[in-house]
């Protein structure tokens, strides 16, 4: 069966138990991996990741282009990015161009294709964020 039978008939099936209409979407592994488990505000998925991470904000936000802050930067924008957060609040909340968004998301997304240890961190900060983002919208 193809992607798009099996899409129809979830839908048909939905109308007719419901009454209502459904839009569904074929999305990609990764953009299924960093949804969040409920709408976070911004700094607050920031400052989870960064505790997942165990880093701090100067151990990413820095200026400096070794690739330790570079692929630090890309997950952080890569799931930003894929959790729905709009470029240019990113942009302005972090103090970079929407630009350099845009071009670190895509160096983080090549990693995540020719390097398997970059999925591994990825998967792991989205499990913490997945067990622990209750306990960050009570502080």
């Amino acid at each position: 069966m193809k992607e798009y039978d099996l899409i129809a008939g979830y839908k048909k099936d939905f109308t007719t138990k419901t009454g209502k209409n459904l839009k569904i979407t074929v999305c990609s592994r990764w953009e299924s991996a960093c949804q969040l488990p409920i709408q976070i505000e911004m700094p607050i998925v920031i400052n989870m990741i960064l505790d997942a991470a165990d880093w701090s904000w100067e151990q990413v936000f820095t200026e400096s282009r070794r690739s330790q802050f570079i692929f630090r930067r890309g997950l952080i924008y890569f799931i930003m990015v894929k959790a729905g957060y709009s470029l240019l609040k990113l942009a302005g909340y972090t103090g970079k161009e929407h630009t350099t968004i845009i071009n670190s998301y895509r160096k983080f997304e090549n990693q995540l294709e020719s390097e398997p240890l970059t999925s591994i961190v990825l998967l792991e900060i989205m499990e913490f964020i997945e067990k622990n983002h209750t306990y960050y919208l009570d502080k």
